[in-house]
């Protein structure tokens, strides 16, 4: 029988060889890289032991293994323990034995303030550790005391009196500490949405900059809400795509280990970040993040936050109520960031009322409402769009009444040069009808006058073709309108090189002259075999149907759709 030394001997050595085997494996030493930063406080704060059963009955497994680290040492110890051998005496001396391993490197950078330590077993060796697993949390009270001040002074000289953006990486850890239980156990949510808005304002000084600290804002605080807090209350599932759902909250009187009482004191705080943090979600984050921006609102709610349902209602507020609220005796407009949506009351049809509400449109995009919106139009007029094919809704019905007025196309062209963004949608519009906001006041420009085909081409490069077809039947209604001409071909040919490849647009009598056919050739030569192919199939729908056309030609067409033919290949 193994006892309780030699296994605790064991697990120490394997831990040994697990701490200088990572040591080897460092980019230099624990001190030199947290130094990068002056809130990173060591490197590793989790530690994991395992036991598992093997096909030898009498051995079992050790695995130790640092926070996600996917190295690990494995020992093999025998004869396999009974229940009670595990329960009454390796564990007490496992814990003491490892705080006091962990207490010989106190101070070490290798190690954080607070080290979790979890041990793992399976069910017939007895009830597992509560909480968690965790065997024990070692903390380092004076690191824990030095850190904190140094969050402090960071506060003060870096965010509140700061003019310039911080760090990538200070941003990181600033918001772990801060919503960390570890070291702040009473979280404070006004604090952490201060610095998360001070943070945002300095870094508008570069856009590039202000995605970048979005992007590590959002992915530090939906960690703390999937990880640590949404757990205490929700049922979690973990998807095989996409991020986790949870559901199903535990009834009042029954909230985790505490009651309702309980909860209303000790988390109140929490679920107002998790809605601010919903709310920059919402604002910030790309059109399918929303189910979780608006899950988090919802998971708020249903633990007593009322203000989550308030938002939904209102909208965020993060936007000046100037840019979010317009009535004239024109139009009303109102913007709900949350909900992204805008609501145009047409009061009295006329191009006044267009521009007021485009204008208003571009203004809200521009202090942050979200790119993937859709329109609630009130409106007595029923214009039709010019290009037909794009599918029904109110978004669509807006635009078709706006391009009416060609006095309105300033007012159109700054709205879609605003409004353009990939992977953005109008989303009142789904499948083969989705469309990148912007789209609709680019193709009423473009069919109207050539002054916008360099807006046009902005669009083509920057729309997601993989997922969006509408640019395909605007493409068709082009040519059938305006030809194959000097100043459009280029924009055209690899637009439609672009475009899904099954799409038939069959606009071949566009290129019955000898014109047509040679500006289509020489902008044919600029694409690869791929996107030849995706052109002559758009514009002719099969081989056959070319090598026909081709046949019957006279000349000079025959020749020119010759050189296509043996440019492609066929």
């Amino acid at each position: 029988m193994n006892s309780p030394t030699a296994f605790v001997a064991t697990i120490i050595t394997a831990l040994n060889q697990l701490v200088t085997h990572k040591r080897g494996e460092l980019n230099g030493t624990p001190e030199s890289i947290v130094s990068r930063s002056p809130l990173q406080d060591g490197m590793f704060d989790e530690l994991g032991i395992s036991i598992e059963n093997t096909v030898d009955a009498n051995k079992m497994r050790i695995t130790v293994q640092l926070s996600t680290q996917e190295y690990s040492v494995v020992e093999l110890v025998e004869p396999r323990w009974t229940a009670e051998q595990l329960q009454q005496a390796f564990i007490p001396a496992l814990r003491q034995a490892v705080y006091e391993w962990l207490d010989g490197q106190k101070g070490d950078a290798f190690w954080a303030h607070t080290v979790v330590v979890q041990f793992l077993y399976p069910a017939q060796f007895g009830p597992a550790l509560q909480p968690h697993g965790i065997l024990l949390q070692y903390v380092d009270e004076a690191r824990q005391v030095a850190l904190r001040q140094r969050i402090d002074d960071y506060l003060n000289k870096n965010l509140w009196q700061a003019k310039h953006p911080p760090k990538d990486l200070d941003v990181m850890f600033l918001l772990q500490h801060l919503v960390s239980p570890l070291l702040y156990p009473a979280i404070d949510a006004a604090l952490v949405e201060r610095a998360c808005k001070t943070i945002l304002e300095l870094s508008k000084v570069s856009p590039k900059r202000l995605v970048q600290v979005r992007n590590t804002m959002l992915t530090t605080l939906k960690h703390w809400a999937n990880k640590v807090f949404l757990p205490r209350y929700f049922d979690t599932v973990e998807p095989l795509y996409g991020a986790s759902m949870f559901f199903s909250v535990v009834p009042d009187h029954d909230i985790g280990v505490r009651n309702k009482a309980a909860f209303a004191v000790e988390d109140q705080a929490a679920v107002e970040l998790l809605a601010f943090i919903a709310v920059l979600i919402l604002q910030y984050e790309p059109n399918y993040s929303r189910d979780t921006g608006m899950a988090y609102l919802q998971n708020a709610g249903e633990l007593g936050y009322q203000r989550a349902y308030d938002l939904l209602k209102t909208g965020s507020g993060l936007i000046d109520a100037a840019y979010t609220t317009l009535r004239t005796d024109d139009v009303e407009c109102v913007a709900n960031d949350v909900q992204a949506q805008v609501k145009i009351k047409i009061l009295r049809e006329g191009a006044a009322a267009y521009a007021a509400a485009l204008n208003f449109l571009s203004n809200v995009l521009e202090q942050g409402f979200p790119h993937s919106y859709q329109i609630r139009l009130s409106s007595k007029a029923k214009a039709t769009f010019p290009v037909p094919k794009l599918g029904k809704g109110k978004t669509l019905q807006f635009f078709a009444n706006a391009v009416q007025y060609p006095e309105l196309y300033a007012e159109l062209e700054r709205y879609a040069t605003t409004a353009m963004q990939e992977y953005e949608w109008y989303t009142d519009q789904e499948n083969e009808y989705c469309a990148m906001p912007g789209s609709y006041a680019v193709f009423a420009l473009a069919l109207a006058d050539g002054r916008y085909l360099p807006l046009l081409q902005r669009y083509l490069q920057q729309v997601d073709d993989e997922h969006q077809m509408v640019h395909q039947q605007f493409l068709k209604t082009l040519l059938e309108q305006r030809g194959m001409t000097a100043a459009n071909s280029a924009i055209v040919v690899d637009g439609i090189g672009r475009v899904n490849g099954d799409f038939k647009a069959k606009v071949a009598p566009v290129f019955e002259s000898a014109e047509a056919l040679q500006l289509l050739l020489e902008q044919s030569r600029t694409l690869d075999n791929y996107a030849l192919q995706t052109v002559l199939y758009f514009i002719w729908g099969s081989e056959a149907a070319l090598r026909k056309v081709h046949k019957q030609a006279p000349e000079p067409q025959k020749a020119l759709l010759g050189a296509l033919l043996e440019l492609s290949g066929e």
